[in-house]
């Protein structure tokens, strides 16, 4: 008789499980704004001020994970930055931001921002 019991149980528990309704995928977006703080070096060339119509290209410097942080002396280490800072001059504009977080990566909005507002168009 317990059996019996079991076995009815055991078939209730199968159907429900059976008719429960089928997965649904849900195609969607969303928009997040999240506001934080870039730090960046901007170097401008020599006779940058002074040439007003002249146009300058710009280096997006992105440097690595080891120059994440909060302390823009860590993006001095390589690249542009290192190189200027011992004396080379170069001919166009440089733009290196630092990624203040370890694992996240440098947000273009700033690239745009400040791309948009220091180079001539």
């Amino acid at each position: 008789m317990l059996q019996k019991l079991y076995f009815i149980l055991l078939c209730f528990v199968i159907q429900s499980c059976a008719a429960q309704s089928k997965y649904k995928l849900v195609d969607a977006e969303q928009e997040t704004v999240i506001k934080e703080n870039y730090s960046y070096y901007l170097y401008y060339p020599e006779g940058y001020e002074e040439n007003t119509e002249e146009k300058y290209p710009l280096l997006l410097f992105l440097h690595g994970g080891g120059e994440s942080g909060d302390s823009l002396v860590y993006v001095k280490r390589n690249g542009p930055p290192k190189l200027i800072q011992r004396g080379k001059k170069f001919p166009f504009l440089i733009l290196a931001p630092q990624n203040p977080q370890k694992k996240n990566v440098v947000e273009y909005t700033l690239c745009n921002a400040v791309t948009g507002h220091y180079c001539r168009k």
